[in-house]
């Protein structure tokens, strides 16, 4: 394994980490805990004089191949909207990454109940947009297959970065023949949580396993109605299997937020069709964006919320408006805080 000129390791194979495992602990000094998932912990912490984040997976549930894969993918998309993985090793299993602002755009919005400022908003929808285009314009493709609010991280800078590549993988273009294959293949995916998370799953990842770049485009639109809106998508559904079946047999959508810019709007209606090539492509995206806030500049964020009565409620029903979450921006590194305005 060699180290590439811009800090992150080239993984030539996963043996390799076992052997670099006492340098890579050896340059790492724990500090702070930032947060626990249920694959394991995240520490703020120091690693060859930089400040980073150490994701620090649970033994007994690591999954030594995902790691790897996840450490190849991010090593190779260098990009300046994407995480930048310094350092990684199998024992313990580890990968030590760039340290950004404070929190993932899912801890802002879910968590401090904060939604974004419209430029700020603009501005996280390109830079996520961006560094999918720039993983689609691989050869092969990469698909990143889990994007969510959890996977958006903010810096400081006021710029978007993309993280966990764990599921990442090339296009892969298999089409199921039968019914009953398709059933069969579906059911092993969700049994080994291989589809990523389910309320930002395309419906035909649902239904069949079958991964393209559209699939990206679907969960893209997702998370844009979460940053406007400010809540978790499908949160009156209790399971996965209910969201599937409404996303996917039933091809319910979530309801158009009040005061959301119609272009906005149209953009979102169709990156979540159902049909995978309906959808637009990234750099499509990115063009109809920079349009929208080209007219709109001055457009700010309707101070309005969806809220559904009860968690046994339709999707489809008409939601009721409450009031607002504050909106916030991005302050400072020196002042260290997220801003509420």
């Amino acid at each position: 394994m060699a180290c590439s000129d811009k800090g992150g390791w080239l993984v030539l194979h996963w043996t390799i980490l076992h052997f670099l495992c006492p340098y890579v602990q050896e340059q790492v000094q724990m500090s702070k805990l930032l947060g626990v998932g249920a694959a394991g912990c995240v520490y703020s912490a120091t690693y060859a004089g930089e400040q980073v984040a150490v994701k620090l997976l649970h033994p007994s549930t690591a999954d030594e191949k995902e790691l790897v894969r996840e450490v190849k993918v991010m090593t190779a998309l260098q990009h300046r909207y994407i995480i930048r993985i310094l350092g990684a090793c199998l024992e313990p299993p580890m990968a030590v990454v760039q340290e950004l602002a404070a929190a993932s755009l899912h801890e802002l919005l879910h968590h401090q109940q904060l939604r974004p400022q419209w430029g700020l908003f603009m501005q996280l929808a390109e830079d996520v947009a961006i560094a999918l285009a720039h993983c689609h314009a691989q050869r092969p493709p990469v698909l990143h297959r889990d994007l969510s609010a959890r996977n958006v991280l903010l810096g400081f800078d006021g710029h978007a970065r993309l993280a966990d590549f764990g599921l990442a993988t090339a296009r892969n273009r298999t089409f199921l023949s039968n019914d009953k294959a398709r059933r069969r293949a579906a059911s092993a995916f969700w049994q080994a949580g291989a589809f990523g998370t389910a309320s930002f799953m395309a419906p035909e990842v649902m239904q069949a396993g079958q991964v393209t770049e559209r699939c990206d485009v679907f969960s893209y639109s997702i998370l844009l109605w979460e940053m406007l809106t400010g809540l978790p998508a499908w949160q009156e559904l209790v399971s996965p299997l209910q969201v599937m079946f409404a996303v996917g047999v039933e091809r319910q959508r979530l309801p158009i937020p009040a005061g959301c810019p119609p272009a906005l709007a149209r953009l979102l209606k169709e990156c979540w069709r159902h049909n995978p090539p309906l959808r637009p492509s990234f750099p499509e995206v990115l063009a109809r964006l920079r349009k929208i806030r080209a007219q709109d500049s001055l457009l700010q964020l309707q101070p309005v919320l969806l809220k559904h009565s009860s968690a046994n409620s339709s999707p489809s029903k008409a939601p009721t408006l409450t009031g607002a979450k504050p909106l916030f921006s991005l302050a400072t590194r020196d002042t260290g805080h997220i801003m509420a305005v």
